[in-house]
């Protein structure tokens, strides 16, 4: 059996800190381990600055669902005694978060997935597994495809004249990165749930990639695309 580890984890509890340990000697790969360290050091900061308290095991549905609605919204829009944008900025602060703008799916995926694991290693159940938190999370993410429709949207507007010049392609590069953004806002909005409007706009979006692919002129793009 291969000698015990000690991590340095001076950031995490003796008890997280000693559960890494232990994954690390049944031989969990090193990266992966790097990627819960990194993960739960975060967490833990966020749950003392948020609540003035380290983790619980199980963790509070209440403080799972807390968790998740200040990490889906852009907190640079919030007013500056928002609990919620006074935490992002400590962590800022710390270097345990980049920026107050909302972080990307994919990165709180992987947060959770941290969170869940290690409530999986305790034998413990997750408070991501409630009916209300899947529910959250479900529509964390739709709020997350539409907002990154619209930013796709404005980048189109913008670039489209680098990629496009009196419809001849005058950088192929950037042309074909029209072409994929157009696609990818037609993708986004169509998974989008149904509901006011939303079906003259995944019109419009697709009114906007067939300009793309006709090389229309920057001043019609910048219109469809609504800049």
């Amino acid at each position: 059996m291969p000698a015990a580890v000690s991590l340095p984890l001076p950031a995490l509890s003796p008890d997280v800190s000693q559960a890494l340990s232990d994954l690390y000697r049944r031989g969990t790969p090193a990266n992966t381990i790097r990627a819960w360290e990194s993960d739960l050091t975060r967490i833990e900061a966020w749950r003392r600055l948020r609540f003035d308290a380290p983790p619980e095991w199980p963790e509070r549905e209440a403080v799972a669902l807390c968790f998740l609605l200040d990490h889906s919204r852009d907190l640079s829009t919030a007013p500056p005694d928002d609990p919620a944008r006074q935490v992002a900025e400590a962590l800022i602060t710390r270097g345990l978060r980049k920026s107050l703008t909302c972080p990307a799916s994919s990165t709180l995926d992987r947060h959770i997935a941290s969170w869940r694991a290690f409530h999986r290693m305790r034998n413990l159940p997750s408070p991501f597994e409630a009916p209300v938190l899947r529910q959250a999370r479900a529509k964390a993410r739709k709020a997350a495809e539409a907002r990154q429709a619209w930013q796709l949207l404005d980048y189109i507007a913008v670039d489209y004249p680098a990629a496009i010049q009196n419809g001849e392609v005058v950088d192929a590069g950037e042309y074909a990165e029209m072409r994929e953004f157009t696609a990818s806002v037609s993708a986004k909005l169509a998974a989008l749930p149904p509901g006011a409007g939303h079906a003259a706009r995944l019109a419009k979006a697709k009114q906007l990639e067939g300009l793309v692919a006709e090389r229309a002129d920057a001043e019609q793009i910048a219109r469809s695309a609504g800049a």
